[in-house]
């Protein structure tokens, strides 16, 4: 069994009519692209993040510069982050103190009308003709 003989019989191709073809598996088109992509994802996705800016060795590790700037890339996106989180809240409070500013000033305009009327009200049922 050392020798891989049982290994290799069970990866040979067999042709749909179930003979075992000695000759090798035609590719497909997609084949070679999923082939590309399981070798290069790794390198791709980190020249998608950084703008091609970053080298990988050939074991598709980073390298110990492309560490510091990917952490100045973290810190700067959390500063980020931060900053439009405390913009947000910013934004929310003055957005509750204008509704509470419209609010009372509608309640005011009712309550002056009110009045209004009942002091015309009061006023032409006082005056006698």
């Amino acid at each position: 069994m050392s020798d891989n003989r049982w290994t290799k019989r069970a990866t040979e191709w067999q042709s749909r009519i179930g003979k075992r073809s000695r000759r090798r598996q035609p590719l497909r088109w997609n084949d070679s692209i999923a082939k590309v992509k399981e070798r290069l994802w790794h390198r791709e996705a980190v020249a998608l993040l950084f703008g091609d800016t970053v080298t990988l060795s050939n074991e598709g590790k980073f390298h110990e510069r492309d560490f510091i700037v990917y952490s100045i890339l973290v810190v700067v996106v959390v500063k980020v982050v931060e900053v439009v989180v405390v913009v947000v809240v910013v934004v929310e409070i003055v957005v509750v103190v204008v509704v509470v500013v419209v609010v009372v000033v509608v309640v005011v305009v009712v309550v002056v009308v009110v009045v209004v009327v009942v002091v015309l009200v009061v006023v032409i049922s006082s005056v006698s003709y």
